[in-house]
Formats: C-alpha cells, structure tokens, sequence
C-alpha cells in the first residue's frame, strides 16, 4: 500500500537440477528498501558440521548478484532474506525473486520455504 512501512523475512530453500550457480533478489515498487541476504554456497557436510555462507547488505530492487559456485545438482541449499520496506506514494506488488546463473537451467523453490512480511 501506498506511503506503509513493511519489515519482511523469506525462508528459501531450493535446489538446482543442473550443477549451476544462483542469484536471489527482491523487486517491488517504488520506494526505500534496504536488506540482509544470506545463501549457501557449498552443500551441507554432516562431517564438518558447516556450510559456507556468503552475506550482504542490500538498498536497492533487483540486486542479483550471481554466484557463479558450482553446487551439485539435487542438493537442497537455503537463502534467507531479511529486511524493510518502504513503499512510496504508488503502491504495488512486492516480490522475491530467485534465479540459475544461466538460462534454460531450473532452480526450484522447495517446499517449506516461507515468507512473512507485516
């Protein structure tokens, strides 16, 4: 809505059915947005006990920096983005967005990811 102020949380976990990199992001209409983005990028290793993350502030739409790490294909990995936002004086649709490094290549949104905005 037009001139509200939002804070919001996504819980993403998804996998790549090539061995691919990813990039995540969030679009909406005008107006200030800042946020936190988090990913894997190495799959989970029970031996270790740790993944490898990469973490970064965000303050603008569309910010899809790739990652261009390979990840086996299958390996469910998670994305957690965290932030404000808020809406100018035109409201719209506020959106997460997920994508493969390259086209043609699928990256599935598993279920149980999740999101919450208020």
């Amino acid at each position: 809505s037009a001139n509200t102020d939002y804070a919001f949380d996504f819980y993403i976990v998804f996998r790549s059915t090539t061995a691919t990199g990813f990039r995540f992001s969030v679009n909406g209409p005008a107006g200030v947005v800042d946020y936190m983005r988090k990913y894997q990028t190495v799959a989970n290793n029970n031996l270790v006990g740790v993944a490898t993350w990469l973490e970064g502030h965000v303050v603008s739409f569309d910010t899809m920096t790739v990652t261009s790490s390979t990840i086996a294909a299958g390996v469910d990995l998670h994305c957690r983005i965290t932030g404000r936002f808020k809406c100018g004086g035109t409201g719209g649709t506020f959106a997460v967005r997920a994508a493969s490094e390259a086209a043609n290549n699928d990256l599935v949104v598993q279920k149980g990811s999740w999101g919450l905005w208020f």
